[in-house]
């Protein structure tokens, strides 16, 4: 195989886990034409992932200054060893090649020798990380059971200690190959000179459906060019409990439920945006997740980075849910504008995520496994509305933009803003849906009286209610008067304001007129 017939060609993702990898291949006598060998390669469980060849008449160099945008040269044992680590991930994890090997058996029997990648290395910058970046660099590796990389950071009196390189790729990791990585992190970084001891962590969910701590100290030594890894030595773990506050999986989040008659509507709607994944199937529903890549740290790893909002389907509900409530109203609004009568709001939470998990698994309503909790007001926070009509919609802006820390328009006429509220035991939030004239105000965990009072005087109440009871807030006579004035406002809302209305964001007129008494149903 004379090297001079070959030419490689390499992308500068490798650090992060994958590449893709050119190889161009002189035709004998004839050397106008090429065979290009394209592969992409994954140093995770997919290994060679993508595998395809052409015969090329040599193009004009313009054209390969095109095709080889964001690739740079390589040696060809830097090639070839890189696509033997690919090829070992593939072997370890027992998944199929992305090649022809009887096509293409040539290039998995070459005599791959250890090569020297600090070419490689120097090209993608990695000389200019720090201690802390270098550290996570490592920790991604172990997430993916990257041993190549891992062996390559080494030192060299690291590798001999070590086995064989193939040895190592094949067993780096087996102890931690079953658990699902939910996290990692930094604890302590202690500067000694030329070299520095990091203290790591991952968090992994164990095939027991347990959440387990590990932790580990790294020695990184400082060489000329580049930093090596000396040590990798395991120091402990621990089982982090439901309630920890360092479980990945114990966080809060916003959440609307809607009634789905015909779940296939929604999953077709989701299915049809290209940032959002299915991302779990069990037998109470489907799970799927609108990620956002730009969101996620290159080095922090943490499973719900990029997370923008969550969707879980149940035979006969949806629930949308995301961290930010900007984040939430904007896709609930978005969903219900595409689906219209097909989705019937029917209620709004803030609640650990792990109970939204929980009741789809067993088949029980929300509120029922709620009501089922043994501390009451800690795995939900109760929500309460008021109906406002404001005399001066520009007014409304300027007074909310004031009280609140974050606004978006959902539409040209509907406003969405939003305010939490640091407590001493569990914060408060208050969110605000502005529809022309029309205002609605949910109040998570507060004292919707105290926010009321913020609104001033230019603004007409309609009706408050407790939104998990449907029920109004403050009881008090009404004459019969305020009753059909109330009702009065509340049918013109929703004509002026209709997606207040699809969101579940305004009352059943008729239902508070049974209620009220101001109807008796026969």
């Amino acid at each position: 195989m004379p090297r001079e017939n070959y030419q490689a060609y390499v992308t500068l993702e490798r650090w992060q886990g994958y590449c893709d990898l050119i190889i161009l291949e002189k035709n004998g006598l004839n050397e106008r034409e090429l065979t290009a060998h394209y592969f992409s390669l994954s140093f995770d469980h997919q290994g060679i992932k993508r595998y395809l060849w052409q015969k090329l008449i040599i193009p004009h160099r313009q054209y390969w200054a095109q095709k080889l945008q964001g690739y740079v040269q390589i040696d060809l044992a830097i090639a070839l060893a890189l696509l033997k680590d690919a090829y070992l991930q593939n072997m370890r994890f027992n998944t199929v090649v992305a090649i022809d090997e009887d096509c293409f058996i040539d290039f998995l029997r070459k005599s791959f020798l250890e090569a020297n990648k600090n070419k490689l290395w120097r090209k993608m910058g990695l000389g200019n990380l720090t201690i802390a970046e270098f550290a996570q660099l490592c920790l991604s590796a172990l997430k993916r059971m990257d041993g190549a990389l891992l062996y390559d950071f080494m030192s060299l009196q690291k590798r001999k200690a070590l086995s064989s390189r193939e040895d190592f790729l094949l067993a780096v990791g087996k102890s931690l190959e079953k658990y699902t990585f939910l996290k990692s992190g930094l604890l302590e970084i202690r500067d000694l000179g030329v070299k520095s001891v990091v203290k790591v962590f991952i968090i992994v969910s164990t095939l027991n459906d347990e959440v387990k701590k590990i932790t580990y100290e790294l020695e990184i030594l400082k060489q000329a060019e580049f930093m090596c890894l000396n040590s990798f030595g395991y120091l402990g773990s621990e089982v982090l409990s439901k309630e920890h506050p360092e479980n990945p999986i114990n966080y809060r989040v916003f959440c609307s439920v809607y009634h789905l008659p015909q779940p296939n509507l929604v999953i077709k709607y989701l299915e049809a945006n290209p940032d959002i994944f299915l991302t779990g199937e069990f037998k109470g529903g489907t799970c799927y997740k609108l990620l956002r890549p730009e969101n996620v740290s290159e080095f922090n790893y943490d499973i719900f980075s990029g997370i923008v909002c969550e969707f879980l389907i149940t035979k006969q509900e949806v629930f949308i849910y995301a961290q930010q409530p900007l984040n939430l109203a904007k896709w609930e609004y978005k969903l219900v504008e595409a689906l219209g009568n097909n989705i019937k709001f029917q209620q709004k939470y803030y609640l650990p995520v792990r109970k939204l998990y929980q009741a789809a698994i067993l088949g029980l309503p929300i509120d029922k496994l709620l009501k089922q909790s043994q501390v009451k007001g800690v795995d939900s926070f109760p929500v309460q509305s008021a109906l406002f009509l404001w005399r001066s919609r520009q007014g409304a802006v300027e007074t909310l933009k004031k009280i609140t820390e974050k606004n978006q328009h959902l539409t040209k006429n509907l406003c969405y803003f939003y305010q939490s509220t640091a407590k001493e035991k569990s914060p408060s939030f208050c969110e605000y849906y502005l529809c022309g004239d029309w205002l609605c105000l949910n109040v998570y965990n507060g004292n919707i009286k105290k926010e009321m009072s913020k609104l001033g005087s230019k603004v007409e109440l309609i009706k408050t209610r407790s939104f998990n009871l449907q029920e109004e807030l403050f009881l008090e006579s009404f004459s019969g008067e305020k009753r059909w004035r109330m009702f009065k406002k509340i049918n013109l809302m929703e004509q002026e304001a209709p997606f207040l209305k699809t969101m579940g964001l305004l009352p059943s007129v008729k239902g508070m007129a049974q209620s009220l008494g101001a109807i008796v149903q026969t």
